[in-house]
């Protein structure tokens, strides 16, 4: 297993037990939620012309 992958991604934790207790006992499941949420509020870039999104979203039924 790469240690690389697992290291730094934000998810994992190597603080000892107490440094985890006061830095607010967040879970690996909690400690991923608060990145999804980072990165979903994030601006977006628009990666297709205004009208070809609107004319998909005319066709088909999409739901964010």
């Amino acid at each position: 297993m790469k240690t690389e992958y697992f290291a730094g991604n934000g998810v994992t934790d190597t603080k000892n037990l107490d440094k985890w207790i006061n830095a607010g006992s967040l879970d690996a499941w909690k400690r991923a939620r608060d990145i999804a949420k980072k990165i979903l509020a994030r601006s977006t870039s628009d990666y297709m012309p205004a009208e070809i999104d609107s004319a998909i979203r005319k066709k088909y039924d999409i739901r964010l």
